[in-house]
């Protein structure tokens, strides 16, 4: 999984500049302001459960791929419990198959 990746919004804002849209062109078309979505792509708001739908119908990613990579990032805590390692490997997994770019 990329390294730049600390919480959902960076997910989200990957997936935004895919598309090679600014957040003012971007955010009508999730029913977001620019600035609210700019918060979101910082870390600084947390992105709705309309917000993620919004942007799984966009970007044809399962609704469930995107709330499991908002519990992925937003987990600050240490990593102790084997299974919690494996469900982080999926969502990894899932999300390199729509976000551009990914490395290891």
């Amino acid at each position: 999984m990329r390294k730049d990746i600390k919480h959902i919004g960076d997910v989200l804002k990957i997936l935004r500049n895919s598309l090679d849209e600014s957040q003012l062109v971007f955010a009508p078309r999730v029913k977001h302001t620019q600035t609210h979505l700019s918060l979101i792509e910082n870390g600084l708001r947390k992105p709705t459960d309309e917000l993620l739908q919004d942007i799984s119908n966009i970007f044809s990613v399962p609704y469930t791929t995107l709330k499991l990579a908002q519990f992925r990032f937003g987990f600050n805590g240490e990593l102790d419990s084997e299974d919690v390692k494996k469900i982080f490997q999926i969502i990894d997994s899932n999300l390199k198959k729509f976000l551009p770019s990914v490395t290891s």
